[in-house]
């Protein structure tokens, strides 16, 4: 479900010996099993005959609700193969096909033609709603509403998306709609990483990419170039705008409680703050 990256800095978490047993009765005799990504819970499996992505997921997602959404969005060419899922003392595992498709430097003409790509996976996935899915706005707003930020203006913000309702319409999102969940493949653009996935307001991912826009993190796209490209969505400006600010806070919740430098960290909030105080001014 993830494709590999050179980068990938993951703490040293060993396989469990019923696990390698797991996947040897499934894909036979492993040679490598590494850690990718940063959570600890994701693995490279090499085997004599495929390469796949090992992930363990919370046990407080049901699998009954995921492998149904996982097959979905792989026969709509949206995601990866599944390719496995078993449960081990009490944790999930779920395998998937490796994606070897590789994203352009962030410097690259070649977002040009993926980004139109991006954006019109959008529309595809608020349209998937023959599923039931996890609640993600409603999880979202229970983690922010017990955080305490220990900052006025998030506070504020945070009180008043308390205050209001989730905006509708509702379908599928993907939960971290972000360049390096992309993969570029023969068949299109892919996503990966759907672990966080749920049911959320249309605008969710929308609302975070625009976030990741608002901090440089979208290659060759400003905030105001992806609101011109998303604008024939049609998506409600209520929803956008909510699914924008819950955006900010979550990225402010990532930033406080997520393992990164202390330099990026600062940088980060310090442009958040700034993001944050600027929602605050503007009246709803």
């Amino acid at each position: 479900m993830e494709k590999q990256r050179s980068t990938d800095l993951a703490p040293s978490r060993k396989l469990d010996p019923v696990v390698r047993d797991e996947l040897t009765a499934r894909f036979g005799r492993c040679f490598e099993s590494r850690p990718i990504g940063t959570s600890g819970n994701t693995w490279l499996i090499r085997s004599a005959s495929e390469i796949i992505i090992l992930k363990r997921l919370d046990n407080a997602r049901p699998m009954t609700l995921l492998v149904p959404l996982f097959d979905q969005l792989h026969q709509a060419a949206i995601g990866p193969r599944l390719r496995a899922v078993f449960e081990t003392q009490k944790e999930w595992f779920v395998a998937f096909e490796f994606l070897s498709g590789e994203l352009p430097p962030q410097s690259s003409e070649s977002w040009q033609s993926l980004w139109p790509q991006a954006i019109a996976l959008l529309p595809r996935l608020a349209a998937i709603t023959n599923l039931q899915l996890f609640d993600l706005s409603s999880y979202w707003m229970a983690v922010i509403g017990s955080f305490e930020f220990h900052d006025a203006p998030a506070e504020s913000l945070k009180r008043r998306l308390q205050a209001s309702s989730v905006p509708g319409p509702f379908g599928l999102a993907h939960g971290d709609f972000s360049p390096q969940n992309f993969v570029p493949t023969a068949n299109g653009l892919l996503l990966i990483d759907w672990e966080s996935a749920g049911r959320a307001s249309t605008a969710f991912d929308a609302g975070w990419l625009l976030v990741l826009a608002e901090l440089g993190l979208t290659p060759q796209r400003t905030p105001t170039q992806l609101i011109a490209a998303m604008e024939p969505l049609g998506l409600d400006s209520n929803a956008l705008k909510w699914s924008f600010r819950i955006g900010l806070l979550r990225l402010f919740w990532r930033a406080r409680t997520l393992a990164i430098d202390s330099q990026g960290r600062a940088a980060t909030m310090t442009r958040l703050r700034q993001l944050i105080s600027r929602e605050l001014e503007q009246a709803d």
